[in-house]
């Protein structure tokens, strides 16, 4: 039978050794500690921005806007935009005339939404945003403003058009640069994010790409 044996470790040693497991417990207790608080403290701010993005949502939609998806009786609204030049791919046409030409326009797309709110002559239609569906992926083209659709008028519809669309699907779309900071606005909300720019479809330089995010 084999003996069995035991290191013999000096008083010297053992101190020391205690002093350094005593020294690692208290640099290990120091860093959980410190983690714990890192940590908490970004749960801390990841909870305060969700409640202002919530103030911010909250303020812009009060006067609650409206959507629904194209339907004839929307025509009315849209011709009399085109008739204020709202459409500039139009040539000048009668009603009749019209009617074609936007049938023709939507056939290009598979869905189109008419936003409304608030204005001067009461709540009626300010614009219309046109898509196309990409697997699980709804991809927003033009949107048209009606001429009598304020600043207010659009940050509100747009806003609440993503935040109820981002519900259903993931919502993709790109913008000109001009238009870049409204977008950018609304992503302030926590509705959406620029996930990235598409080159070489305008002039005046690449297209901000944006995303909703999940609810």
């Amino acid at each position: 039978m084999a003996e069995s044996t035991s290191a013999v470790v000096p008083i010297s040693g053992q101190l020391q050794e205690n002093s350094q497991k005593k020294s690692s417990r208290s640099q290990g207790k120091r860093q959980n500690s410190k983690s714990r608080q890192q940590s908490s403290k970004k749960q801390t701010s990841q909870s305060t921005k969700s409640a202002s993005d919530s103030r911010s949502l909250t303020r812009t939609l009060r006067r609650k806007p409206r959507f629904w998806e194209f339907g004839p009786e929307d025509r009315k609204f849209l011709y009399a935009a085109y008739k204020q030049k709202a459409f500039g791919e139009f040539t000048n046409s009668g009603p009749r005339e019209f009617d074609k030409q936007l049938d023709d326009y939507l056939a290009l797309h598979e869905i189109a939404f008419i936003v409304e709110s608030k204005t001067k002559e009461g709540q009626i239609p300010v614009g219309m945003i046109v898509g196309k569906f990409m697997g699980p992926i709804l991809f927003l083209g033009d949107t048209t403003w009606f001429p009598w659709a304020s600043s207010r008028n659009k940050m509100e519809t747009i806003t609440h058009l993503l935040n109820e669309l981002r519900k259903r699907y993931i919502v993709m779309f790109f913008c000109e640069q001009k238009d870049k900071e409204f977008y950018l606005n609304i992503a302030k909300q926590g509705l959406i994010r620029r996930i990235g720019t598409l080159y070489d479809l305008f002039v005046d330089g690449g297209a901000p790409l944006f995303q909703t995010r999940r609810p």
